[in-house]
């Protein structure tokens, strides 16, 4: 880390991610369209590529929650977890009158479409408000700030206490990995199956406490965020992984007849993940050694990783409604591979102006929209 800013690599690493988020989350949009062997597989090999920055993310969290554990009180706790909400609710409101206003099209993303139908109009905002399941990446709200109030606990606990929660945490969520690995591949391939395994999955806390835990330890030890690979056997290791996961993958998908589940759940994906951390942290650091400090690339990316927020609340829905606009503009139906790289470049695009956007507006209201 002494050759590479850590504050530059900091933001670069949360702005690939975030960037990763975008760019995964508009292939999940068009794969139930994809029936191809060509198409299912570029899935599967970029889903297995992509889909582990989220396990990056939730490390990054811990990591950084760990850092100012000592300093950490209930009041700050308390701020944060409020701010936080209040940034998702601005952001969720929108979406939700977006959702209502715009028509049954525009509305295909909405999670909550179908639900409380015959309700009052006040009381289905509320629902998918407090259930954080207007947008598909909403829910990871409710697990960030859950996981603000767990890791609190644990500001005053030794290192060794520390080391002992994370092997009994880590032992747990295999487990339950375990238990979800085998019913993908023995139970009925149902989409109704995948949707209730969906939601006892998603906002389980059990499904993302590795990396936010080994974040958190390894920042209580102060040591770098990503620990150096120092031997060849892991680009072998990472390797024979990858490429069984890829394979998971692209069996179950064809099972299930569904990929959103598939991407994160499995036991080869958490291995996967672990590997990919430490490639991703070997790319970003190769490329911000071989780039000048001014160059686009760490500005945009740097830009993306400060404001991390902004596009993980604009990407989806906004991006879509910008692509069903462009397509009835242009009167064409893309094929999903090309729906896939419009809707990348659409989220990509609309994160990072937005962020330009909301930098100029007034601090308070900045403040807001950003959850501090």
């Amino acid at each position: 880390m002494e050759k590479v800013n850590k504050m530059l690599y900091s933001d670069v690493m949360k702005g690939f991610l975030i960037s990763a988020v975008v760019v995964g989350h508009s292939f999940i949009i068009v794969a139930h369209q994809m029936t191809s062997v060509p198409e299912k597989m570029t899935f599967s090999i970029l889903c297995k590529l992509l889909s582990p920055c989220v396990f990056c993310f939730f490390y990054f969290f811990g990591y950084g929650q760990g850092l100012k554990r000592v300093r950490n009180s209930s009041k700050r706790l308390f701020k944060r977890m409020g701010s936080t909400f209040v940034s998702y609710f601005i952001w969720a409101t929108f979406a939700w009158f977006s959702f209502q206003m715009l028509g049954s099209e525009y509305n295909i993303i909405n999670n909550a479409k179908g639900i409380l139908l015959n309700k009052p109009f006040t009381l289905r905002y509320l629902y998918v408000l407090f259930s954080f399941s207007g947008s598909w990446q909403y829910y990871f709200i409710f697990i960030f700030i859950v996981s603000m109030f767990f890791l609190y606990y644990f500001r005053n606990a030794s290192i060794k206490a520390l080391k002992i929660y994370l092997i009994v945490f880590s032992c747990l969520q295999v487990a339950f990995f375990s238990i979800v690995t085998f019913y993908l591949w023995t139970a009925e391939g149902s989409f109704e199956n995948l949707q209730y395994l969906g939601i006892i999955i998603y906002a389980n806390p059990l499904s993302w406490v590795i990396p936010l835990f080994w974040g958190y330890y390894r920042a209580a030890l102060k040591k770098n965020v990503v620990a150096e690979v120092k031997t060849k056997w892991f680009y072998l290791l990472l390797a024979v992984v990858y490429c069984l996961a890829v394979m998971e993958i692209y069996v179950l998908g064809n099972k299930w007849n569904g990929y959103y589940l598939l991407d994160q759940f499995t036991l080869l994906t958490l291995l996967n993940s672990v590997l990919m951390i430490h490639l991703y942290d070997i790319v970003i650091r190769f490329v911000i050694l071989r780039s000048k400090k001014e160059s686009a690339l760490l500005n945009v990316m740097g830009t993306m990783g400060r404001y991390s927020i902004i596009p993980f609340f604009v990407h989806l829905p906004y991006q879509w409604f910008v692509y069903v606009l462009m397509t009835h503009l242009i009167r064409l139906e893309l094929n999903p591979i090309p729906a896939f790289l419009a809707l990348s470049v659409i989220g990509l695009l609309l994160s990072y102006f937005a962020i330009k956007l909301i930098d100029m507006l007034p601090v308070k209201i900045k403040r807001l929209l950003l959850g501090v």
